[in-house]
């Protein structure tokens, strides 16, 4: 599993003179529109992860699952 699943690029590092860049970044954008983009960008990667999400789907399949077979003629 890699960061990219969870965090948009925009964050994604390689070493640690990229960490120091990126956190001199962040702080440079904090309260800005770009700061409110990247946050709607991380949630976005994160909606498949929240409860109701997974609830939804849960139940989607279980109405699936329970729901009579068609018989073809």
């Amino acid at each position: 599993m890699t960061a990219g699943r969870f965090t948009p690029p925009e964050l994604h590092v390689r070493d640690g003179g990229e960490v120091v860049e990126k956190l001199h970044w962040l702080q440079s954008i904090a309260g800005t529109p770009a700061h409110r983009d990247l946050i709607r960008a991380c949630l976005r990667l994160l909606e498949p992860y929240r409860l109701s999400t997974q609830i939804a789907v849960l139940l989607d399949t279980l109405h699936t699952l329970g729901a009579p077979v068609r018989r073809s003629r």
